[in-house]
Parts: C-alpha cells; structure tokens; sequence
C-alpha cells in the first residue's frame, strides 16, 4: 500500500513538472512585439514605428536700420536710429556718425573696370584704409543677392571696422561700418552691423 502511494505521488510530480515548463517545448514566439519598455504600447499595425524628425529653427530675420539715409544714386543704405548725419552734399558718399563711431558709404566709378575678383578688391580695401592697425580680410558675405568683400577687425586702440563693398555695372560700392570698442560688446556691434546690412540694396 505504501509502494502504491508513492507511486502515485511520483506521477504527480512529474504531471506537474511537465505542465509548467510547457511540455519541453520552445514557447511559441510572441507575434507583435516591439520590444517597448514597461508601460509604452506597442504601436498599432500601419502606424510609423519612428519619432517623426523635429523641424529645423527657422533663422530669425533682422530688422533692417532705420535711421538717417544714406542713400547714393544706386546705393540704399541706412544708418540706425540716433545716430546724426555727418557728411551731406557729397554726390559720391555718405556719412552719419554716434560719438566715436561712423558709418561711411560710397559709390564710385570701378577703376577696375570689372575685372578684379572679390578677394582683389577686399585686398585694395584692406592696404588703402588710413588703419593704424591692419584687419583682416574674412570671407565673402551675401548682400542683396549679391557677393560682397568683407574686411573686419581693430584699427586702433578705440575702434573696430567691418568694411564691405563689391562692384556692379561699372560702379564700386563700399559700406565701412567703424564702432567704438569701449561703447559697443562684441554682440552688440554685431547686431548693429547685421541691421545696416540688412537696409542694404543697389538699384
């Protein structure tokens, strides 16, 4: 009797056992999954499975200076606001002024006859300009659609230049923009600087 239940105790066990681990065979696999993490949803059949690309920032527009006019037959420039014109009658530059600081434009005839590259031009700007203290030539810039030289840097112990000019149908166009380095922070004088180029247009 006693061989009997033993027996009989076995067989459960191994009913049991056989139960749990599924008979010994490889679950089946789980159709559906994506693998997400507790508490996530799997996503819908037909939905994308990707966050979708955020958009890129737009680049902020300047807002063009407003100030005295500088205007030369061609050439539109303006100067920002409270700064006072210094230079009028001139038929071939312009010229406005705040303190130490000055903007002087010009438009002049192309001596050289339309042949010199950007990189000539801002070389004659860079060596001609009464500077006590030579900048450096940077890259080209676009103003209005169109290539500019761009000469910046210390001229003398007080003041900064950024000078830009190009030339176009037989005329040489020039805008050096001169601020005083004890009044304006670097990002100031290059928010000043982005608004008059942004007043810029030939034509």
């Amino acid at each position: 009797m006693k061989r009997s239940l033993g027996s009989l105790a076995g067989c459960a066990v191994l009913v049991l056992t056989s139960a749990c681990s599924g008979g010994g065979d490889d679950p089946a696999p789980s159709t559906g999954s994506t693998g997400a993490s507790p508490g996530e949803s799997a996503p819908a059949a037909g939905e994308p499975t990707t966050e979708p690309s955020p958009e890129e920032p737009e680049t902020p527009e300047v807002e063009p200076a407003s100030g005295p006019d500088l205007t030369q037959t061609n050439l539109s420039v303006r100067a920002p606001e409270g700064w006072t014109l210094t230079r009028e009658g001139d038929p071939f530059s312009g010229q406005a002024s705040e303190g130490l600081s000055s903007i002087f434009v010009t438009e002049i005839e192309d001596f050289g006859d339309g042949v010199l590259s950007i990189q000539q031009q801002a070389e004659i700007a860079q060596n001609s300009g009464s500077y006590l203290m030579k900048p450096k030539i940077l890259e080209p810039v676009e103003i209005d659609g169109r290539e500019w030289y761009h000469v910046a840097g210390p001229t003398d112990r007080v003041r900064h230049v950024d000078a830009f000019g190009t030339s176009e149908d037989g005329l040489s166009y020039s805008v050096d923009i001169a601020l005083n380095r004890a009044t304006f922070s670097p990002a100031q004088r290059q928010e000043l600087v982005d608004a008059v180029l942004a007043s810029i247009s030939i034509g």
